[in-house]
């Protein structure tokens, strides 16, 4: 797993999961968002801070980094961050409209929505 998704607690993994798989409930500025710090964490190898984005905008990947006051706002405390909130902000608005797929033995997110394997517990469903 990337570094950027290193962080194994439950409330992360279903932060990153929401958006991972509903991404298309993300708003325009978000994605816009997320895109930028993707590129900031390429470019200088993890980090997401505001340092980092200013840094990143003289490496590889600048192409990603954006000047766009709305989306450094949104950026600020970083990629972490950035999933948090926008996979709240989705579980708030479009909670009808997510699908989590779990564990049928350990009750625990699965990676895909088709997974038939828990990374966990190592129960398989096939």
């Amino acid at each position: 797993m990337n570094s950027l998704i290193s962080n194994r607690d439950d409330e992360w993994e279903r932060a990153y999961y929401v958006v991972h798989w509903h991404y298309e409930l993300m708003t325009q500025l978000e994605m816009r968002a997320l895109n930028h710090l993707t590129g900031v964490a390429k470019a200088m190898e993890g980090r997401t801070d505001v340092q980092a984005q200013e840094e990143a905008r003289s490496r590889p990947f600048s192409h990603r980094v954006s000047s766009d006051p709305e989306v450094l706002k949104l950026a600020t405390e970083g990629y972490e961050m950035l999933i948090r909130r926008t996979a709240a902000r989705i579980e708030n608005d479009s909670s009808d409209q997510i699908r989590f797929s779990n564990c049928p033995q350990c009750g625990k997110l699965v990676r895909t929505l088709t997974a038939k394997q828990c990374r966990r517990c190592r129960h398989d469903w096939h």
